[in-house]
């Protein structure tokens, strides 16, 4: 989409297979502004290894670690500068989750090297004893669908001590060689990835009402959901199976996830006891940081362990120290609480998805008419906070009727400027006597304002406009009417003069000078 001159941006792949330019809202988006689109895979992941022998851990101790990804992205787009395009360019980063932290972190480690970064999900917090994970989940299942939750588990503990009955339950959900302890986590991954990833309502429809053998009523419900192949690709990520790592030919992604967190970034998601004589929590508590330890030990050596608090420390752990950085969740998602919950500062917002099955990333994929307003309002946040500080906002004078009213012009903007476009009115007044109104747009172009506006009720036509150029800092400078006429006559008029706005402002350049005082907006009016 690139244009030559519109921005560029790093998608980060995270801690999988790169699986090609991004789709979704960020494709999306990165044509509404002639971006340039890189995706970057993380080093050791898919094509990116360092060697063919994942069982070299002192080799992966020296190279694989959130510091070594974020040199490779600070390196990457230097590289492309100097080699592919031959100029600076103006970069934002985006990523979802893990990625998520590290579009942040490149931010907190290179501030000047990005304009903006996108942090989808993203866990900047990283916690060692993750109870929280299985409390978000309580807290945002109804009490019936915990309910029938926790009888899953209470009919599989009737099999735990008997070996034939065991073998036989795991049979069912097509894994074998487990321990209990392992079975357990595996059975509480199956109910909140669903949760994690926007399929709450779909769980719970399906477990109520339970059924009188609750465990075949769940494991049907993890094939749909899950997909067939979850058992056995839980058995590989949790190295159960013992599969090759020299030469590996299958994804390995698992086995290098499970390193990262057992030397830096935990992220341990465990049960917690009772209370009294009850509980909320589904995922029994054997699934404690010891069991998290003991498969760090087993895999890779006892040596290792992810010290998340110095990690915290160094990178600003739920509150970075960062600009020009949005930070978006989901209700739903129970990787929340590792994340920024709260606006860090006035350049660093935090948008909040509220809705049923507002889940994980849910920022990043594709628009659909059926989006509920809280993902709709969510990524209108996202275009006007980015566009503001790659410096995509405009100033603009319109006129309008001499019937129009305050409701009727808003009416006007809304029509011609809905929730599903790009272009929204951060903040609008009018001069009604003098029929003419002043708004700031966040948006790639004027022309693409004016076209939008001619088109609504009650405007006349767009009569002057200017880009404001956002700064490092996330500020943006309002222009003054004289600003304006200014600009037009120093020089601007060359570029302007192709777009059919300007033709507008030419003929009535001498009704502005006549019009007394220009609204100015600074940076204090958008925040």
């Amino acid at each position: 989409y690139w244009d030559g001159k519109g921005p560029a941006a790093l998608y980060i792949s995270g801690e999988q297979i790169a699986m090609g330019s991004p789709s979704g809202f960020l494709q999306d988006y990165a044509q509404s502004i002639n971006a340039l689109l890189f995706t970057l895979e993380h080093r050791w992941y898919g094509n990116s290894n360092l060697s063919d022998n994942y069982t070299n851990i002192p080799l992966l101790a020296n190279t694989l670690s959130v510091e070594s990804a974020l040199a490779d992205m600070n390196y990457f787009m230097t590289y492309i500068e100097q080699s592919f395009i031959g100029k600076n360019l103006t970069w934002f980063s985006v990523g979802g989750s893990y990625a998520g932290g590290l579009s942040a972190w490149l931010k907190v480690n290179y501030p000047e090297r990005l304009a903006a970064a996108w942090s989808s999900s993203g866990v900047v917090n990283p916690v060692f004893d993750y109870w929280q994970y299985e409390g978000h989940v309580v807290s945002v299942l109804p009490p019936l669908c915990t309910y029938s939750l926790q009888q899953v588990y209470q009919q599989i503990y009737l099999k735990w001590n008997d070996p034939v009955a065991f073998a036989a339950l795991q049979v069912q959900f097509g894994v074998s060689n487990m321990t209990q302890t392992d079975f357990a986590e595996m059975i509480g991954d199956a109910y909140s990835g669903p949760v994690q990833y926007g399929q709450k309502v779909a769980l719970c429809n399906s477990m109520i009402p339970l059924q009188a053998d609750a465990i075949a009523q769940f494991a049907q419900v993890n094939t749909v959901l899950n997909g067939p192949e979850y058992g056995p690709r839980f058995m590989a990520y949790r190295n159960i199976n013992g599969a090759n790592k020299v030469g590996a030919t299958q994804d390995m992604s698992g086995w290098l996830w499970n390193f990262q967190c057992c030397t830096q970034l935990a992220y341990w998601q465990i049960g917690y006891p009772s209370i009294g004589t009850t509980s909320t929590c589904i995922r029994p508590p054997t699934v404690n940081t010891d069991y998290y330890m003991d498969i760090c030990a087993r895999d890779y050596g006892a040596q290792y362990f992810p010290d998340v608090f110095a990690f915290n420390k160094r990178m600003g752990g739920a509150t970075p120290d960062a600009y020009n950085v949005i930070a978006l969740q989901g209700s739903d998602d129970p990787f929340g609480p590792a994340g920024v919950n709260q606006q860090v500062n006035d350049n660093y917002p935090f948008v909040l998805a509220q809705c049923d099955d507002c889940g994980h990333c849910g920022d990043l994929y594709a628009q659909s008419p059926s989006d509920p307003p809280g993902k709709v309002q969510q990524r209108q946040m996202i275009v006007q906070y980015m566009n503001k500080w790659l410096g995509f906002v405009n100033n603009v004078t319109f006129g309008v009727t001499a019937s129009a009213t305050q409701a009727s012009i808003q009416a006007s903007l809304l029509a011609a400027f809905p929730q599903q476009t790009w272009l929204s009115a951060l903040i609008y007044e009018c001069d009604l006597p003098n029929g003419e109104c002043y708004a700031t747009f966040t948006n790639g172009t004027i022309a693409a304002t004016a076209i939008n506006m001619a088109n609504a009720g009650n405007i006349t036509g767009v009569t002057s406009g200017e880009v404001s150029q956002g700064d490092d800092d996330g500020s943006s400078s309002g222009l003054s009417r004289g600003d304006v006429i200014g600009i037009v006559i120093g020089g601007v008029m060359a570029f302007f003069i192709v777009l059919a706005i300007i033709a507008m402002a030419i003929r009535h350049r001498q009704k502005q000078q006549a019009l007394n005082g220009y609204h100015n907006v600074n940076a204090e009016t958008f925040n």
